[in-house]
């Protein structure tokens, strides 16, 4: 907004077969202040970015918002499928949409699990095998990310640790990474036929 004018504009993926809008925006603000403009990018998750922009230059915005999680959202349950095998299911909320294919969960042993239940530690993601993943925008404005292996053996009253990671690329292509609390499943019981 400058001096009461609103200046808007919406980056968006076309309307037509094979096309799609470029994502550069240009906008004109003569004769405008003077000094450099405070500028605001509200992202398809709801996110609202400030930056400071020159005129006469090239600014490049990056989404900074980081895939907070919503506190107590982590689940991790185990369901018995016939012929001795389970899949087990974890999801989490976060405040902002992620990198869907940085989702990660990693599964151990929980501590004073008999040896029959004992498992070297597991790190699933979307691109696992028998894994299925989906992230689903809530009507509350937060992420659900569901993760599920599919087909684990069956050991029944084993107990697991999981913790789920959600991440985002920062500027500089480093990630940024919030982690979920440790949450024990356990698989109660299995079905033999």
């Amino acid at each position: 907004e400058i001096d009461g004018n609103v200046y808007r504009q919406v980056v968006d993926g076309g309307s037509g077969l094979g096309t799609q809008r470029s994502s550069l925006l240009t906008f004109g603000v003569l004769p405008g202040p003077p000094g450099d403009l405070q500028c605001t990018v509200i992202w398809p998750d709801g996110y609202e970015q400030g930056f400071t922009a020159s005129k006469n230059s090239l600014t490049t915005v990056y989404d900074d918002s980081f895939p907070e999680l919503v506190t107590g959202s982590f689940s991790a349950t185990a369901y018995a499928l016939p012929n001795n095998e389970s899949d087990w299911v974890f999801e989490w909320d976060t405040q902002y949409s992620s990198v869907p294919v940085l989702d990660t969960v990693v599964i151990s042993t929980a501590s004073g699990a008999t040896p029959n239940c004992q498992i070297d530690t597991i790190t699933i993601t979307p691109a696992s095998d028998n894994v299925t993943s989906a992230i689903r925008r809530q009507s509350d404005g937060s992420y659900r990310h569901t993760m599920t292996l599919h087909n684990t053996d069956c050991t029944s009253r084993c107990s697991y640790n999981a913790q789920a990671f959600s991440s985002v690329y920062n500027q500089d292509g480093s990630l940024r990474t919030t982690a979920t609390t440790m949450r024990t499943f356990r698989m109660v019981a299995c079905l033999g036929f």
